[in-house]
């Protein structure tokens, strides 16, 4: 009867449904990658995952326009007169930026680049310009449905694809598939943008404003720069493989940071719902109510963050056995598994950092990382002659300097020790660096029956903050107005 009760009453919570619809979708997007993966195999599944990187480079390519509107419309949200005019001439800004995209594209595919021969995806290629275009749009409005706490919209923007992907992914098989899968990416983004303009909470009575443009666009370059060269760490990564290896190795490459990256996008539902009321605390000049909400971030994101991927990485023996046409990426999936888990240490200090307005420094920081991923993949590809699995180091190695420098630097804004060993306690604490290095040395090892001690040895070293975060999930549960802004 308890549980009846406690079921009945998550039905009528709004965060918990939310929570609960994404580790559906995301259970059924993991179900389906792996579905792909073994149907088209590695050389048509390299193609579906180039095709993919494409988009994703595009689709990060949007200026910082959706960014800039994030923080501005949560920096101004009591004057609806001017988040309106900031709305309407984001949408100005995205028209422009999708008709210059679209012309890029049309260049490539017309100009047989090199690398676009290699991956022949003939007229699928088309496709690609048509889904970023859709989702430059439906990011705006995903933006500002996410601010007003609109989950029901946001939910069907973030599910719908997979949703889709899962529906037809079995009426077709081989190129035919691949086929689908575009087909029904494109369709995906038609209905999230048909539900957000039927549910509209945008208006598109303003005037275009070069004022309010260039407010926009100030904001946005730097947060553009940041977000380009620091998701151009993972995409630089993965274009080095796609290009000195095989199509193959480029297949089993993607499908092992598909996996590892699918872990955590289950934790991405929680930030994604609680980064409005964050960046709105973080942006007080009260350092000591900075610092105390940045620790609670950490104590309760990145432990949970660390606890999954190591719970899910005991599993990944069995996940290779199953998929006998990826068999030795065992090494692949527990490396990018660690590299994708250290990115979580930066959370805090970034949300910082992006609330006191300190987009350019950000952008540096993300340079330097960028640099630094570029030419330790190329050294390790050129000079050392590495196999694939291992060019992630470089990723690993990229990611702890940017959460590293974040850190340092969002110390020194509130007046806290930057001076290094201090700084690298507080970003990588001894409760979480020791289990992290004794991981690793097992990954590098091949002793992959000896990862369980590694999740008792996380458990008995976070045991308090594992009952804080049992205590803080119970907190949102009962009262998920704590995510409102």
């Amino acid at each position: 009867m308890q549980f009846l009760n406690i079921f009945i009453r998550s039905l009528k919570n709004k965060v918990s449904l939310y929570i609960l619809s994404r580790y559906v979708v995301f259970s059924i997007q993991f179900l389906s990658s792996v579905y792909i993966a073994s149907t088209l195999g590695p050389n048509l599944f390299g193609l579906w995952g180039f095709a993919l990187m494409l988009i994703s480079y595009l689709s990060y390519f949007n200026f910082g326009i959706d960014k800039s509107l994030n923080v501005l419309f949560i920096q101004h949200r009591e004057n609806r007169a001017y988040t309106d005019e900031l709305v309407a001439n984001s949408f100005f800004l995205v028209t422009l930026l999708c008709c210059g995209m679209i012309g890029f594209t049309m260049f490539l595919f017309f100009s047989e680049n090199a690398l676009i021969t290699k991956y022949d995806l003939g007229n699928l290629f088309l496709l690609i310009p048509a889904i970023v275009a859709l989702y430059h749009f439906n990011s705006i409005m995903a933006t500002i449905y996410r601010i007003q706490n609109r989950l029901f919209e946001l939910a069907v923007f973030q599910s719908i694809i997979p949703l889709l992907i899962f529906i037809v992914m079995f009426i077709a098989k081989g190129r035919a598939l691949l086929n689908i899968l575009f087909w029904a990416t494109l369709s995906g983004h038609l209905i999230s943008l048909c539900v957000f303009l039927i549910n509209r909470k945008v208006s598109f009575k303003v005037a275009v404003n070069f004022t309010f443009c260039k407010t926009i666009i100030t904001k946005a370059i730097f947060l553009f720069i940041f977000n380009v060269c620091f998701y151009l760490i993972i995409l630089s990564s993965r274009t080095i493989i796609s290009y000195y290896f095989t199509i193959k190795d480029f297949g089993n490459f993607t499908l092992g940071y598909t996996v590892a990256n699918a872990i955590l996008l289950l934790l991405q539902a929680i930030s994604i719902i609680i980064y409005p009321k964050v960046i709105d605390r973080l942006k007080s000049k009260d350092s000591n109510m900075v610092i105390q909400l940045i620790d609670k971030m950490n104590l309760n994101y990145i432990t949970l963050s660390y606890l999954l991927m190591f719970i899910s990485m005991l599993f990944f023996p069995l996940f290779v056995k199953f998929m006998p046409e990826y068999k030795g990426i065992l090494k692949l999936l527990n490396l990018t598994g660690i590299t994708v888990l250290l990115f979580t240490n930066s959370f805090g200090y970034t949300s910082h950092l992006t609330a006191w307005n300190k987009e350019q420094k950000l952008a540096q920081i993300a340079g330097i990382a960028l640099v630094v991923n570029i030419l330790f993949a190329l050294a390790l590809v050129l000079i050392f002659n590495s196999s694939y699995d291992y060019v992630i180091v470089a990723t690993l190695a990229a990611y702890f300097i940017f959460g590293y420098l974040s850190a340092r630097y969002s110390n020194m804004l509130v007046g806290k020790n930057h001076k290094f060993f201090p700084v690298l306690r507080e970003f990588f604490p001894y409760r979480l660096l020791i289990p992290y290095i004794f991981i690793g040395i097992l990954i590098l090892l091949d002793y992959y029956t000896l990862l369980i001690y590694t999740v008792f040895l996380f458990i008995i070293l976070n045991r308090k903050e594992l009952k804080t975060i049992i205590k803080t999930i119970k907190s949102i549960y009962d009262n998920p107005n704590r995510v409102d802004l």
